[in-house]
């Protein structure tokens, strides 16, 4: 007579936090390095196999010294710079559907951060050119928006 199979536990999760349900009820995923374990005959004890493995511990030790890339990137879009990039978009959508010329925007820009130096948009609205080719006039618009 075979022996029942066993199936993932929710205990598992909680006494290793890494280890994770897998594609089915008979498998144990290991999110250090996305490694199935399957349960289905050992159960518990597969899991305990599989983290005194050497491949486990060499895995581990990496990833206990490497940072996750998100530490490495710069958060963006938070509200303010998101309120700062409409500002600046605006205010060039207003020069190019009235026909104004582009030194008003580096002047209005410069007057509205006077007019109103305790809003930090206003302040840090940037429409500054930064190139003129054939008579155009090129803008990096802060933020990168």
């Amino acid at each position: 007579m075979p022996k029942r199979k066993c199936s993932f536990s929710a205990e598992y999760t909680k006494k290793w936090s890494f280890i994770k349900k897998g594609r089915n009820d008979q498998e144990a995923l290991c999110s250090i390095f996305e490694f199935y374990i399957s349960v289905s005959h050992g159960g518990k004890s597969s899991v305990k196999d599989h983290i005194q493995s050497k491949n486990h511990n060499s895995r581990l030790s990496v990833a206990s010294t490497s940072k996750d890339i998100l530490s490495f990137m710069i958060k963006q879009n938070s509200t303010e710079d998101t309120l700062i990039c409409a500002a600046e978009l605006t205010t060039a959508y207003k020069v190019v559907k009235h026909h104004q010329s582009f030194s008003s925007i580096d002047c209005s820009t410069k007057l509205n951060a006077i007019m109103y130096p305790d809003s930090s948009i206003a302040v840090k609205q940037s429409t500054a050119r930064t190139k003129e080719v054939d008579g155009f006039h090129y803008f990096q618009l802060s933020n990168d928006c």
